[in-house]
């Protein structure tokens, strides 16, 4: 891999352990301690330390996988990623398209033609755009697959997310 690949790929790693480690500690916040909505604004540092436990672990995990020798990295990727793992990573980009597709063209389209034939249009959009993006796995090179899944992942769980947060102070 080239050392750009390395680099993005470390950096969505470190992003991804960060946001798992806010998932685990809102999981323990939502077991231990929240009982009504109220607590939920107490729980905000436990979340952020949640998250830097994460991003420690995972520049742990990145840091130890970007010392190893080629050979080493190598069989590191076989085994925990693979061909059905890399696919699974790629499949990031199509879905950030049609992420922003639900961002920002779903309401109007819903308005445009009806809530019934609005959401098979979008169903019918979904299916071009994953065939499209099956068609390009095989096209684009080996080497950019997990650079523009992980892109594309982040960017699916960003549009999401913004998409809610408009929502919410809507």
């Amino acid at each position: 891999m080239n050392r750009a690949s390395r680099i993005l790929s470390a950096i969505g790693f470190l992003f991804l352990s960060f946001f798992c480690g806010i998932g685990v500690a809102w999981l323990l916040a939502a077991v231990l301690y929240v009982r009504t909505i109220d607590d939920l604004t107490h729980i905000m540092p436990f979340l952020i330390a949640g998250g830097l436990a994460g991003f420690i672990a995972g520049g742990c995990a990145v840091w130890r996988t970007a010392r190893s020798d080629l050979k080493t990295k190598a069989k590191i990727d076989e085994r925990y990623v693979g061909d059905g793992g890399r696919f699974r990573i790629y499949l990031g980009a199509p879905l950030s398209i049609f992420a922003f597709f639900l961002m920002f063209l779903f309401e109007p389209l819903l308005n445009k033609l009806g809530t019934v034939a609005g959401a098979w249009t979008a169903w019918g959009i979904f299916v071009v755009i994953a065939a499209l993006g099956f068609a390009a796995y095989d096209r684009v090179p080996k080497r950019w697959l997990v650079p523009l899944g992980v892109i594309g992942w982040l960017l699916t769980v960003a549009s999401l997310v913004g998409q809610a947060v408009y929502r919410l102070h809507r």
